[in-house]
């Protein structure tokens, strides 16, 4: 195998890390890491994106993968077999250079990493805190973490442990100076704010329902995380406990009542959200989505059919529903339907003109404070509350 190609492989990378976080300077620590760690080392298998095919990575034929182990994308490596959902990834490489540069790790640095996958993120930060630290990382999947947990082992990154099991919780009874969740969650765990040192750093994605996902980065306070900057993103959810039935969309010709108001449209007009087609309306509409999350109770994403569902063509729909005013609106790339009654169509579009009016805000522009949700912290001034089961979310615009 070329070194070479590799060397320019990471270049390739670097410079797509200062086009893309150019506010964002890499810290020459975080540089000095990523070109130490060889990715290609953390992968034995990866799914193709194009061809769905599944690809063995071996010795002999590592150099015909490099190119693709090495473009700034996330790399499947594992998948459900039954549903094809992504269980697993290495994240785009420039992404995760710059959840590490949020970290603002440091030599000596106690740090806990929630979803192991491959390992190659672990040995990242291995590199960070130096023979003085120390890595704990969990992965739920077996084969998985067993795999990395070997791999860690044989290449000498001996202050990494891996745990193997659900992870959401942390490491109960430790203290760590950051703390990274490497998969999308939708709370977060009471735990976490005792495992997590004063001024202590969380790094972690936000799921939103109908994506939209945030990656964010807390400090503790006291007892509350408070949010110092954030990106919208988008990234695989977490698996066990944690993983929600909230995160899960409804199927409108499945549910009995929502089967009913969609075949009762009243309302409908032509809406694109900037755009002429659904190829990118995820994207486009994804600040509106996030702002819908935070202020609406009745907001929810939507397919119109199972078969929607599990296409990766299809970015689905969202709106608001109200059961009790049996009424319906749905955005779903070129219109906006309303169904039932005119309440959810005249609420959606009120809401719109709020979102124009405050300066179409996108998740980012949101200053975000998290308590557990036995705090007795009350709802301030502007702010929106998220209560859900261990965690309370206070966000305000700043």
């Amino acid at each position: 195998m070329n070194k070479n190609i590799v060397s320019n492989l990471k270049l390739e990378i670097l410079k797509n890390y200062n086009e893309i976080f150019h506010w964002k300077p890499l810290p020459i620590e975080v540089k000095e890491a990523f070109e130490l760690v060889d990715r290609h080392n953390f992968v034995s298998m990866y799914k193709d994106t194009v061809d769905d095919s599944e690809t063995l990575v071996t010795e002999s034929n590592i150099s015909e993968h490099l190119t693709k182990i090495y473009r700034d994308q996330y790399l499947i490596i594992k998948t459900d077999r039954e549903t094809n959902e992504v269980l697993s990834s290495l994240s785009q490489p420039s992404l995760v250079l710059y959840m590490l540069a949020i970290g603002d790790i440091r030599l000596g640095d106690s740090i806990l990493e929630i979803g192991t996958a491959s390992g190659w993120n672990a040995a990242l930060l291995s590199n960070l805190v130096g023979a003085s630290g120390r890595v704990v990382s969990t992965e739920i999947d077996g084969e998985l973490g067993v795999e990395a947990k070997s791999r860690l082992k044989l290449l000498g990154y001996d202050n990494v442990r891996v745990k193997v099991g659900d992870g959401a919780r942390g490491a109960p009874g430790e203290k760590f100076d950051v703390i990274f969740y490497t998969v999308g969650i939708y709370d977060i765990p009471s735990d976490i704010y005792d495992q997590l040192k004063e001024k202590g750093i969380l790094v972690l994605i936000l799921k939103n329902k109908g994506g939209g996902d945030t990656l964010i980065k807390l400090r503790k306070s006291g007892e509350k995380l408070v949010s110092e900057e954030s990106i919208p993103c988008g990234f695989v959810e977490i698996q066990g406990h944690f993983r929600t039935q909230e995160m899960q969309p409804k199927i409108l010709c499945q549910d009995l009542t929502l089967k009913k108001l969609w075949s009762s449209k009243t309302n409908e007009q032509k809406f694109w959200f900037g755009g002429s087609d659904k190829s990118d309306f995820y994207w486009r509409s994804m600040p509106f989505k996030a702002y819908l999350s935070i202020v609406n109770p009745y907001y929810f994403a939507a397919y119109e059919k199972e078969e929607d569902y599990k296409s990766a063509d299809s970015g689905g729909y969202f709106g608001i529903y109200n059961r009790d005013e049996f009424s319906l609106a749905v955005f779903t790339g070129k219109k906006l339907i309303g169904c039932g009654s005119d309440w959810a169509f005249e609420t959606i579009k009120k809401l719109l003109n709020d979102w124009v009016d405050i300066g179409m805000p996108t998740i980012s522009s949101f200053h975000l404070e998290v308590c557990k949700k036995t705090s007795k912290r009350k709802i301030g001034c502007g702010e929106y509350l998220i209560t859900r089961d261990e965690s309370k979310f206070f966000f305000n615009l700043k």
